[in-house]
This record gives C-alpha cells, structure tokens and sequence, in this order.
C-alpha cells in the first residue's frame, strides 16, 4: 500500500515504510513508462526499484526496464515478499514517473482526455 501527501509519497513493503523519490536520469522515467506497454508488472517493478530511497535492491539498471523489473520482482519474493504487493507498491512509483513524463512532454497530468474533442468542420 502507498500514502502521497504533499511532499511526500511513501510506499509500505516487507513492513516498512519507504520514501519514494524520483530517479536522477529522465530517460530512465521514460524507458519504464514506455515498457508499461509491454508488461505492466515489470515497469511497476522497475519504477519502484528505482524510486526507492532506502532498502533498494542493489540491482544494477543496465538500459532494460523489462529486465531490471523482472530483477526487482526476483529480489523480492526471494525475501518473502508477494508480488501483488510489489506490484502494488510499484504503481506508486510508476505514477511519479509517469508525472514526470508527462510534464517533460508538455501535458498537464490533470488534464481530462476521458471525453472526445467536439470535431471542427469548415
């Protein structure tokens, strides 16, 4: 499970509580984002192993999101860990990058896409 308030986003796993925070590098933001795709619980995975402040899995990311996750995923069952509860977990993290993205590509995150555009005819 996660909490966001303000300035912070927290996210409980092996009973802690750990502090979410954003990656230095964007393209790492974007590389998880885009294999969402192609298998969401590993971007979840890899968005949280990067988003980790403390207890993060000394993995190292090498430019695959896929595989980095899938590597989050092992470290953490390994340690007894669920992985409905990392994926869980991992949407948290997901979302701060997913933000980030968005922002650097010029959408608002709050913007509503839910309803069509009113079609203009000349």
């Amino acid at each position: 499970m996660g909490k966001k308030n303000k300035n912070k986003v927290t996210v409980t796993l092996m009973g802690k509580e750990i502090p979410l925070g954003m990656p230095k590098r964007y393209v790492v933001c974007q590389d998880i984002v885009l294999a969402a795709a192609y298998n969401p619980a590993r971007a979840f995975a890899a968005a949280l192993g990067q988003c980790m402040r403390k207890w993060r899995p000394q993995i190292a990311y090498k430019g695959d999101a896929l595989a980095y996750g899938g590597e989050v995923i092992d470290h953490f069952v390994d340690q007894g860990v669920k992985p409905s509860e990392i994926t869980e977990a991992g949407v948290f993290a997901f979302n701060l990058l997913a933000g980030r993205v968005l922002e650097a590509a010029g959408v608002d995150a709050e913007e509503d896409f839910s309803e069509a555009p009113e079609s203009s005819s000349s």
